[in-house]
């Protein structure tokens, strides 16, 4: 069963591979800390709050004269520029996907069209809000993809900016320790999130296509009483 190996390699990948996907933003702990908003003083808001001071610390002491910070850093900067980028497309799709249905919405509404319509039209229109769903959900599933609060994550702990502020370590790019580590692994969850957002992207790109096309074919199809 050689040939199922290969398959199952290909759709998963190898057992150990180099980046994995770890879920930086589950919903229910959001939806938890949501729930007791007014309640900022409580213990889960200011673990949120210490490992956001804990993030912003190592990020700075990137910027210190060592010059291997100094690539860690640039490293960090250009996957957080990519990530910009990426959510400024998804609101150009998501802002032509919304004219699109106004202009549909619009030619539906309007006295222009022959009623009733003909079973083209009916059937182009409702292919078009399938595929404006679709591509809307895909957008905002998208923009969902957040990394933050994890440059002070080490394995699967999060320590205090007191534990990796080693600075006999930090003096020490040969050295491993805690701090290049947590570096490390906010590294590969922005490649792993840029990665799968620009997917993402490309993905509803094609759709948005598809989206013109049929309603294109639905302004015709409803002037023409198809």
């Amino acid at each position: 069963m050689a040939w199922w190996k290969d398959v199952r390699s290909w759709i998963w990948g190898p057992e150990n591979p180099d980046f994995i996907d770890v879920k930086t933003d589950p919903f229910l702990p959001e939806l938890g800390l949501f729930l007791i908003s007014f309640a900022f003083g409580s213990k889960p808001w200011q673990a949120r709050c210490k490992r956001w001071l804990t993030h912003v610390n190592v990020f700075a002491s990137l910027s210190g004269a060592a010059r291997t910070n100094k690539w860690q850093e640039a490293r960090i900067t250009f996957l957080m520029g990519h990530l910009n980028i990426l959510d400024a497309k998804f609101n150009v799709l998501l802002t032509v996907n919304t004219l699109l249905l106004i202009a549909v919405n619009g030619l539906i509404n309007s006295p222009l069209p022959a009623r009733p319509f003909g079973p083209n039209t009916t059937r182009f229109v409702a292919v078009f809000w399938a595929l404006w769903l679709v591509t809307t959900v895909i957008c905002l599933i998208g923009e969902r993809r957040l990394v933050w609060g994890d440059l002070g994550l080490v394995g699967k702990r999060r320590p205090e900016w007191q534990e990796l502020n080693k600075l006999a370590e930090l003096t020490n790019p040969e050295q491993p320790n805690d701090f290049k580590s947590a570096v490390e692994g906010h590294v590969n969850a922005l490649i792993v999130a840029v990665a799968k957002r620009t997917n993402t992207f490309r993905v509803a790109v094609r759709l948005t296509y598809l989206n013109v096309i049929f309603s294109v074919l639905t302004f015709v199809a409803a002037l023409l009483k198809w």
